[in-house]
């Protein structure tokens, strides 16, 4: 029986090692992002409250991967500042083994569960999509605030000539817009009277134009088409950078309920695809519940698999990270065991290595999984989870060979690799052994 007051000793090492950790990454990480909004926020006269909007809502965009990082190297610096200050071998020596130790780890892990939680269902999807709105606030203002009467005004992929602006209702008078959206086409629209609409629930902008031509060539031919009533829409991207594609609502900013409702629509469409495929939707409406998700004035197949595929590692992301969080962090109690010759040779800078090691192998292998699921070769379940299934493998594995005192350290794992292979190439011919 591991007494109280080792289990708050252990498990203030690890929460104070952690909360180190999660302080550094974050704000190494809120630099890097907020360094991408830095022309945005300081040559275009952004306000105040903007500025700090995007401040806060950045933050959870990358709790999700800062707090499995953290967990990890807070237990593993935990573990190696037992281990240089011999307090492992001491515990050991009183008859406490490492499996003993898993009590306070286990509450560490349950907290790290329960904010990583916090952070995949409530606060990424609130950082993703308040994100996205206070980027489309500042793009709508400094875009269409400037325009001016009598003067071509440039709001995206779009120039655009009125002779009468009314600011107070957005409406337009004598309009000329050049659309150059198309890849190598070009528009020129003529309108007697107009009207700039914002739309922040799809954060778009739409120029609704009245009584009016269109003229574009179209394979080498000269066309004019007459309109009474025409819409143009511009989106949060396009605002900001005209050479961005429409796109529709990104899964990240959708919570697990709209996620959960909204997957099983797309694969009834799909099905229906599948069999009509001649069905065209150039002409024919979407179904509203998918509407919202693409821009695209036509969709097929591949694309709707294609979406449908990333709702469904989105939703499978929201559970596995905090699990893989947890995981990580009972992986690092036998990586942070250390000789503590070894320990005091290298410091903690041997434990920040090994454990940004293992973090990016974790990451690769669910690289590889999310590459298997996007061309549809594995089910999003197998590609999200498998990696946190071989962690926990490894975990177990690990933490029973220490456990056991089969192994004193994560180095004897080095010399019963190294023993194995050093028979493996005994056993071999020496022509193969020589080339090796």
């Amino acid at each position: 029986m591991v007494p109280r007051r080792l289990t708050r000793y252990i498990f203030s090492e690890c929460w104070t090692f952690f909360l180190l950790c999660l302080v550094a990454f974050t704000g190494v990480l809120f630099t890097i992002r907020i360094l991408k909004f830095s022309a945005l926020i300081i040559n275009k006269g952004v306000a105040v409250s903007q500025v700090g909007w995007v401040f806060i809502s950045v933050i959870p965009t990358f709790l999700e991967f800062a707090l499995p990082l953290s967990a990890l190297l807070g237990v593993m610096l935990a573990g190696a500042r037992l281990s240089g200050d011999s307090e492992i071998v001491v515990l050991r020596a009183s008859g406490i083994s490492i499996f003993q130790l898993l009590r306070p780890l286990f509450l560490f892990c349950f907290i790290i569960i329960i904010i990583a939680s916090s952070v995949t269902f409530v606060l990424k999807p609130w950082g993703y999509q308040t994100l996205a709105e206070t980027l489309f606030d500042i793009a709508r203002s400094t875009s269409t605030a400037g325009l001016e009467a009598g003067t071509f005004n440039r709001i995206g992929p779009l120039t655009i000539y009125a002779e009468k602006i009314i600011d107070r209702t957005g409406e337009l008078q004598g309009v000329l817009i050049d659309d150059r959206r198309g890849d190598g086409q070009r528009k020129i629209i003529f309108a007697k009277n107009g009207r700039i609409i914002s739309r922040p629930k799809t954060r778009s902008i739409t120029f609704d134009l009245y009584d009016g031509s269109i003229h574009e060539m179209i394979t080498g031919d000269y066309l004019t088409t007459r309109f009474q009533t025409n819409s143009l829409t511009l989106s949060s991207d396009e605002l900001s950078d005209p050479g961005a594609k429409q796109r529709g609502a990104a899964p990240r900013e959708l919570s697990v309920r709209e996620l959960r409702l909204v997957i099983p629509h797309f694969i009834e469409f799909e099905d229906s695809l599948r069999r009509s495929p001649n069905t065209n939707f150039t002409s024919e409406p979407l179904p509203p519940a998918i509407q919202q998700h693409f821009n695209e004035s036509s969709v097929d197949l591949g694309m709707v698999s294609k979406k449908r595929r990333r709702l469904e590692v989105e939703l499978e992301q929201r559970w596995s990270m905090p699990c893989a969080a947890a995981l990580l962090g009972l992986l690092a109690l036998p990586l942070g065991i250390q000789p503590p010759r070894a320990q005091r040779m290298w410091g903690l800078g041997l434990s920040v290595g090994v454990g940004v090691g293992v973090f990016v192998l974790y990451y690769g292998f669910l690289s590889m999984g999310l590459a298997l699921v996007e061309s549809g070769v594995v089910s999003s379940f197998i590609g999200v989870w498998i990696p946190n299934f071989i962690t926990a493998v490894i975990a177990a594995l690990l933490t029973f060979q220490i456990g056991t005192e089969r192994w004193s350290s994560i180095a004897d794992l080095v010399g019963a690799t190294s023993r194995v292979w050093r028979r493996f190439v005994g056993a071999i011919s020496p022509s193969r052994r020589e080339q090796l």
